[in-house]
């Protein structure tokens, strides 16, 4: 049996042949005038919808006497609708509540602190069954104002919180009166009393005037 001749393949069937990409041709805009293009950008640049803060601020800028935080709107239906979480009215006159609550913004990262962290927690029908279904974010099913979550934790909890809080405020005050206590590029200070006055006094240990200081503390 013949075995079938194949074809000798010639060097340019071999090499293939080279494509040249041709670029696509942008399109350029050209203005008639500065004005033009003035305008053009401005009009780009509006492009970008408005933010929940700025919207918030537009709308307090029409009538800033009159206008009302939506934050505390939303708060004061949740309560209304949850007589039973009141506990009667503090020293002022202010309505307390079983519960302390703050909006949240949803970012991860805060949200892992004040639910792990803070023990915060969503307000949502579970543990408010009393809320209308207008008052809840279908995406979150929970309570969602300005795009930020309403949470709530148990009085006791924030009190203790607000005492760490405080502690800490009074220690950051009193390191920065005692900063330069220890420091020795300031003059260090006594303490003397004046014969005239039971007062106590700060000097400086000035080295110049330390033999009039020292006369001044001894003099009787």
């Amino acid at each position: 049996m013949t075995e079938p001749i194949q074809e000798e393949k010639t060097q340019e069937e071999i090499i293939p042949e080279e494509t040249v990409e041709i670029p696509e041709k942008k399109n350029m805009v050209y203005h008639a005038s500065a004005d033009d293009a003035a305008i053009a950008t401005m009009v780009k640049g509006a492009e970008t919808p408005l933010t929940y803060k700025e919207v918030k601020q537009i709308i307090k800028d029409f009538d800033p006497l009159d206008y009302v935080e939506p934050h505390t709107l939303t708060l004061d239906k949740v309560k209304k609708l949850h007589p039973h979480f009141k506990l009667g009215e503090d020293a002022f006159g202010k309505q307390k509540m079983r519960y302390k609550y703050r909006f949240i913004d949803p970012e991860k990262n805060r949200l892992d602190k004040a639910f792990q962290v803070e023990h915060w927690q969503p307000v949502n029908r579970t543990n408010h069954p009393n809320l209308t279904p207008d008052l809840i974010n279908d995406a979150y099913g929970c309570v969602v104002s300005m795009g930020e979550l309403l949470c709530f934790r148990h009085r006791e909890i924030d009190e203790k919180f607000m005492d760490k809080n405080l502690q800490k405020h009074r220690e950051a005050e009193e390191e920065l009166e005692n900063k330069d206590k220890y420091d020795d590029r300031f003059y260090k200070t006594s303490k003397y009393a004046s014969k005239f006055d039971d007062t106590p006094l700060i000097q400086s240990e000035d080295l110049e005037n330390k033999d009039f200081v020292q006369s001044v503390v001894t003099e009787e």
